[in-house]
Formats: C-alpha cells, structure tokens, sequence
C-alpha cells in the first residue's frame, strides 16, 4: 500500500532538518578545530621568538662585556662617551643587522642593596638616604655596584636624598654637578659657596665620586623593520670587568635609557647613525 502524500513530505522535512542539524555540529567542530590549531600556532610562533630573543639577549651580554673589556675603553673615553651621547660602538653583521652600543654614566643613583656592603657607617647613610627617596622611583636606585654616587649623572631627586632635603646643600651640588666639578676641592668650593659647613660638606662629599667605575651600556640591535633594546650595566675596575645586570628593555623604559637615540633607529635601519 502507498504512502500518503502528506506523510512522505513529512518524512522529507524531518530529514532535511536532521541534515542542516548535522551541516551545524560539522561546522562548529570545524571550527573549533581551526580555532585550536591557530591557538596552537600562536603559541608555537611566540615560543620560538622568545627563545630566539633570549639568545639573541645572552649574545648582547657578551658582545657588551667584550667590547667594554677592551683595552682603549679606559675610564676617561668610557666618560667621553658617555658626556657625548653618541654612539660609541656600531657594528654590522653579514644579515645587515646593526649592533649600536652607547655608553651612560651607571652610578649616578642609590645602591638599595646593602649585602656587599661591609662598613658600617656606610650602610646607615644609605639607609637615611634610601628613606628619602620615593618608593615608586625605582629608576633613582640601582641593586648593585659601589656605594659612592657619580656626582656627574645624579639627579635631582638623587642630589636631594644625599643632601638630606637641606636647601642649601641642595643647591650646592647642583653647582657642583652643573658646572662639571671633576674633583672634591671644586665641590667644596661650591658647597663653600652656598654657606655649607666645614662639617657637613665633608660629610656629604665621602659618599660622592668623580672617577665612576659602573657604566651603563644600551645596546640596539637594529632590523630593517624592527629594533630590540638592551641594557647592561656593567663595572670596570683596574682592566676587570663584572656584569651586574642584562636584560631586554621595553617600550615603557626604551624613552628614558635611550633618550634621543631612539630618534636614530625608530622604524629600523632606515635611520642614520
């Protein structure tokens, strides 16, 4: 016996649906797949950049101290570099990738680490001068290095800790610092100058040098799309050299440690330098 028309446009609608129903589940496990796989992929791509970013950093750190290691990089060029601002190092691989090395003067903040530091009196006048600098102002404190501040490269802020928030000696270091005081006889005579006494000046200018040993050195490794930034700080001392820090630096920072030579390089190695 045949089936009635109405039912058999019954039994074809509900196999229509069942396959629009299948056709959805197939679409959204295809895309749940596609999606995993990209998410996969994303993470693989990340994965190997960082691990190329690491060694590139770890090659960064060598190049740095070898080239600081040389023997014409005395205390007085490192400074003339660091006074200049320009590059003191460029170097072209056979990629084309430039390697741009400047050097900064690294002792112009705190020490806030206190374990290598063995006089007694040395780590109670840090400790003074640590509590009059903002707990936010990491960049006015470093963790490692001599104890002695660099008079040249200190800040303001820095200035102002060391001289006990005391106008006048505030005022006298700045002289000094303003009118590059290379010796304690030329800060003395600054402080003299603002009516500091005898006492205090002294005081004052055991924990100040003129001679800074740790030096600062931003490196660029520049791309033709892209540039990454590196800073070391390092310590030189009677021809040895001791690396305290290496790390990538960020955009955030990259304006602040590198100042205008990021002018240099923004937009890779179209720049000239």
């Amino acid at each position: 016996m045949r089936n009635p028309p109405l039912r058999r446009h019954v039994r074809r609608g509900f196999a229509f649906v069942l396959v629009l129903m299948l056709l959805v589940v197939c679409g959204i496990l295809v895309g749940a797949s596609l999606q995993r796989a990209s998410v996969s992929s994303m993470l693989a791509t990340k994965q190997a950049e960082g691990y190329r970013k690491h060694h590139e950093m770890l090659g960064i750190r060598d190049y740095g101290r070898s080239w600081l290691q040389k023997p014409e990089n005395k205390p007085d060029q490192l400074a003339a570099y660091a006074e200049s601002g320009e590059v003191a190092h460029r170097f072209v691989l056979d990629s084309n990738v430039v390697i741009l090395i400047s050097v900064r003067d690294g002792q112009g903040t705190v020490l806030r680490s206190l374990a290598n530091v063995t006089s007694a009196e040395t780590r109670r006048w840090l400790v003074e001068v640590l509590s009059r600098v903002p707990l936010e102002r990491t960049d006015l404190t470093r963790r490692s290095g001599p104890p002695q501040v660099s008079l040249r490269s200190a800040s303001d802020e820095v200035l102002d800790a060391l001289a006990g928030f005391d106008d006048k000696v505030s005022a006298g270091l700045r002289e000094a610092r303003d009118k590059r005081a290379s010796n304690p006889t030329e800060l003395q005579q600054a402080l003299q100058r603002r009516n500091v006494e005898d006492l205090v000046a002294q005081a004052v200018s055991q924990y100040l040098t003129f001679e800074p040993s740790l030096w600062r050195l931003n490196v660029e490794v520049v791309y033709p799309d892209h540039v990454n930034r590196y800073t070391l700080l390092a310590e030189k001392r009677n021809n040895m050299t001791q690396l305290h820090e290496w790390r990538p630096v960020g955009d955030s920072e990259a304006e602040r440690l590198f100042g205008e030579a990021m002018s240099r390089t923004r937009g890779g190695v179209s720049g000239q330098f």
